[in-house]
């Protein structure tokens, strides 16, 4: 079992990592949020640490055209940092879905 420490790490890690994606990819947050369907307050929320569901992660990385070979760290964050009584998700934006307060 995660401790908490160690998925508050690994969303720390994993946000910061997609951070740097979407910058590198020369996106703005409301840019990506348009390619996704999105609003840019949710990848700002993303981004602040409030994970999408496996769908939406998939969709930004998909987005961000992250190489397959390149997405498992970023999966393994995922599954370390996902806590699901934690997180609503709300399907049809963000790709296959979205984060709500």
């Amino acid at each position: 079992m995660t401790s908490s420490r160690d998925a508050d790490d690994a969303r720390y890690e994993l946000t910061r990592q997609l951070r740097k994606l979407r910058e590198k990819a020369g996106l703005t947050q409301e840019q990506l949020a348009e390619r996704l369907g999105g609003s840019r307050f949710q990848v700002s929320r993303i981004e602040c640490g409030r994970l999408p569901a496996y769908g939406g992660l998939l969709a930004v990385l998909e987005t961000l055209e992250v190489p397959v070979t390149a997405r498992a760290p970023l999966f393994r964050l995922w599954e370390l940092a996902w806590q699901p009584g934690q997180h609503q998700v709300r399907p049809g934006r963000i790709g296959a879905a979205s984060v709500t307060s």
